[in-house]
């Protein structure tokens, strides 16, 4: 009599059987707005394999590490959210499934329309020509004057007083 779980073998908890297949691939193309959350999603098979990996790649480089990437795998589900896209984001995206018996990808093309509100170009005729007039020497075009040397020493208008007066106070003489 034998009291417990039954041993039972079962191979597939420890070793891939089969070679990953997308039951469901990507969609061919999404096209989204800037800003826009962007979310792609597949199905693979064999869905318990625990030696499934899956790796995610952009324009053929790995995804980079951002949190406005949300890479999600669980039991032959995988998707990837974009919570915001970017232009730059537009591009191939590469799903890659990998096991010991082999591996599989699907591609997905993702276009970013722009709203172009900012001005990423260096050069803008029209406003370097407003700064090079706010640049521009202010006295040029005004007369130039001579300046003058003084002949006589500085004369002293009215009476003098003698005052009493702090540290800090004002005094006031005309001086011509």
């Amino acid at each position: 009599v034998h009291i417990g779980p039954q041993e039972v073998d079962r191979p597939e908890e420890f070793q891939s059987l089969d070679t990953p297949r997308f039951v469901r691939p990507l969609a061919a193309k999404i096209e989204c707005n800037e800003n826009d959350p962007v979310h792609f999603e597949a199905r693979l098979q064999p869905a318990n394999d625990p030696k499934m990996t899956v790796e995610w790649y952009h324009n053929g480089a790995p995804l980079p590490a951002a949190h406005r990437f949300r890479p999600m795998f669980d039991f032959g589900y995988v998707a990837l959210d974009i919570l915001y896209a970017y232009p730059e984001d537009s591009g191939t995206y590469t799903l890659v499934a990998r096991n010991e018996l082999g591996e599989a990808q699907c591609n997905l093309d993702l276009v970013v329309n722009s709203s172009k509100t900012l001005y990423l170009d260096p050069n803008h005729p029209e406003g370097l020509q407003r700064i090079q007039e706010l640049e521009q020497d202010r006295r040029q075009g005004l007369p130039e004057i001579e300046d003058r040397t003084c002949d006589a020493a500085p004369q002293i208008l009215g009476d003098l007083q003698d005052q009493n007066l702090n540290e800090h106070d004002n005094i006031h003489m005309d001086v011509r």
